[in-house]
């Protein structure tokens, strides 16, 4: 799905999240595209807002799908995720959503 955005949101997000992916922190590559996610799915009463998007890269954004991060973190820690993993990144994802959506996050 395609999220249209206001002028110079996208920046605004590469910036903030230093050009990396919200989740695994990986930088953008042409085999790694970055992508628009909502932090809380549409589906799970997420909204259309710049305080609920992030900057995915693909691999990332294709997993979570419209899961809950909860519900996807726990997939890919009980997988072994090898892209996820390599990052080691569970607790700081926790730490930037819950101060991004200031809610608490159960991993």
């Amino acid at each position: 799905m395609s999220v249209r955005l206001k002028k110079g949101v996208y920046e605004k997000l590469l910036i903030e999240q230093d050009y990396k992916c919200f989740y695994c922190g990986a930088p953008e590559t042409t085999k790694n595209r970055f992508e628009i996610d909502h932090i809380v799915p549409k589906k799970h009463g997420g909204k259309n807002s710049e305080s609920n998007y992030v900057i995915a890269c693909r691999l990332c954004n294709i997993q979570k799908s419209d899961k809950s991060v909860s519900v996807w973190l726990k997939e890919v820690q009980n997988k072994g995720d090898e892209h996820f993993h390599k990052s080691q990144r569970f607790h700081k994802i926790a730490k930037n959503i819950k101060t991004k959506l200031k809610v608490k996050i159960i991993c």
